[in-house]
């Protein structure tokens, strides 16, 4: 899990050492990724029938706010996002798609 990381840990000391003289009710993140980069690249979060409707947001979506909650020791209670596909058309591969695991 991300908190453990020890850059988590100092990005929330030092969330907490500036909330002490101001305080903003607002928080703004980027998640940006390189893995699905080309668009011959495929993966499960391409596809709404084994991913679901949210795919990658319901995936690493959740992760980001429990990472945002833990940092700033807030609660989100509302999300604004502005979600963009970089890559409107992929190439569907034929076979089998190989994945991160190394054989």
């Amino acid at each position: 899990m991300a908190r453990f990381y020890p850059l988590v840990q100092q990005a929330r000391s030092l969330v907490h050492e500036a909330a002490r003289s101001a305080r903003s009710g607002t928080s703004t993140a980027r998640y940006l990724q390189d893995w699905l980069l080309r668009p011959t690249d495929w993966n499960w979060r391409l596809e709404p029938e084994r991913g679901g409707e949210l795919r990658a947001i319901g995936d690493i979506g959740s992760h980001w706010l429990d990472l945002v909650q833990f940092v700033t020791g807030s609660r989100i209670v509302e999300v604004f996002a502005d979600l963009q596909t970089v890559i409107p058309v992929r190439r569907r591969p034929v076979g089998p798609v190989r994945d991160f695991r190394a054989d």
